[in-house]
């Protein structure tokens, strides 16, 4: 499955690794450590598109998904290790899409717009995907 992530992105992820991974694949994304970064970042600037975590160091992302779900962006992906916290924040925001931690990829389409790209199996969740423009890996 694919989608275009298209409009200004927000990663909010406190791992060292994970940052650098979606830096090289996501060069124009804003990335943000923790809860009160992501709700300012998010009040600011409105992203269209919003990967997160549920852990971040000490803290989490409930706050931060509270705040989603009252305006929405156009797609969330929840991306967390934590299977336990991953299913709270996707009670939060149940049209957003679950996958495991490092199920998906980072690809250009032809026209230079990145893609998120999961295989089928891959989502524990995949509620109100329906919305967005999504199809097969090819």
């Amino acid at each position: 499955m694919k989608e275009r992530l298209t409009g200004s992105i927000l990663v909010v992820e406190d791992s060292e690794t994970r940052i650098v991974w979606f830096r090289e694949n996501l060069p124009h994304a804003r990335v943000v450590l923790n809860p009160a970064d992501a709700i300012a970042a998010i009040r600011q600037d409105r992203p269209e598109t919003v990967f997160l975590d549920f852990d971040l160091g000490l803290d989490n992302s409930l706050g931060v998904a509270q705040l989603l779900a009252e305006e929405p962006p156009t797609l969330c992906v929840i991306h967390s290790a934590n299977e336990a916290g991953a299913a709270l924040l996707s009670s939060i925001l149940p049209a957003a899409i679950v996958l495991p931690y490092a199920s998906f990829k980072i690809r250009r389409d032809a026209t230079d717009v990145p893609e998120i790209v999961w295989s089928a199996d891959a989502g524990r969740s995949t509620q109100g995907v329906g919305e967005h423009d999504l199809g097969e890996i090819e």
